[in-house]
């Protein structure tokens, strides 16, 4: 009886590492990559080191605890928020690209699929708070920083730290940077990846409700007292502007009993780019 139960423990323990190496049936059907042939692959040092069912095994074991991976998935997102918001000018255009590099890897579909949702709301957040450099740098390292910490606080070994030192550093470089959103969705639980998969839907139902809506923080049930906006125009184009249409209007000779109003397009060129002008100023943007 006791050689049994050695087996039988045995076969766990087996399939316990056996369980990170099978194939995902979701996985997308490989690209050209996958089209060659595993001789192939070898000959190319990048892809032989790029094996996402590799990386997996070696990073689920560091990273088991739920709280730990919790604490990732905020960092991780972090300091994407900081990268894109430094990258600003082509920050759709990486995730767009980077959405199409994972369908030419080994992560599957369905974990591609939450990835991109993840990148899809963090670039929205990026480009709509827009940062400086020094903040977005700072992101950068708070989220570097915080993955440090949240291992530390759990007690679980680094896999930089396991894995850096044993082959070239720049392959295991580009390898976590590549990998380290999958993976870490791979480890997250089912729940979190449902936060994830809805980022994009709460995103887009907060931006409806305060897009035009008389509500505070965008939130339906703080209806506000008023929907004033209260701003001043300083800046010497904008006054310039502002001279200029308040002449036309003047010059229309208006009622003094009575308000008036008049169209955008009743004003001469002149008149009709300055209001533009005003319309489009930061200062009016920055009401809003």
């Amino acid at each position: 009886p006791g050689n049994l139960t050695d087996r039988k423990k045995a076969k766990k323990r087996e399939f316990r590492k056996q369980r990170w190496r099978r194939p995902s049936p979701t996985a997308w059907p490989r690209t050209f990559a996958a089209k060659q042939s595993a001789r192939e692959l070898g000959s190319d040092p990048f892809f032989s080191e790029m094996n996402y069912l590799l990386v997996l095994s070696k990073f689920a074991l560091y990273h088991q605890s739920n709280g730990n991976v919790w604490c990732h998935l905020g960092s991780t997102l972090l300091g994407i928020v900081g990268l894109l918001s430094v990258l600003k000018r082509v920050n759709f255009v990486l995730v767009v690209a980077y959405a199409g590099a994972l369908l030419c890897s080994e992560v599957p579909l369905d974990v591609a699929l939450t990835t991109w949702c993840a990148l899809a709301f963090v670039s929205v957040v990026a480009a709509k708070i827009d940062l400086g450099l020094a903040s977005s740098v700072a992101l950068i390292v708070l989220g570097y920083a915080s993955q440090d910490l949240s291992h530390w606080y759990f007690g679980e070994e680094t896999y930089q730290a396991n894995s850096w030192g044993k082959t070239g550093a720049l392959d295991v470089f580009m390898e976590h940077c590549f990998y380290l959103m999958p993976l870490t969705i791979e480890c997250a639980s089912p729940f979190a990846r449902t936060c994830l998969r809805c980022s994009p839907l709460a995103l887009w139902s907060w931006s409806n409700y305060a897009l035009d809506s008389d509500t505070r923080w965008g939130l339906p049930f703080l209806v506000a007292k008023k929907r004033l906006l209260v701003g001043k125009l300083c800046l010497d184009q904008e006054t310039k502007d502002m001279r200029s249409v308040r002449a036309w209007a003047v010059s229309q000779n208006p009622r003094k009993d009575a308000t008036s109003h008049w169209w955008v397009d009743d004003l001469p060129a002149k008149e009709r780019e300055a209001f533009e002008r005003l319309v489009q100023s930061r200062t009016v943007e920055a009401l809003f």
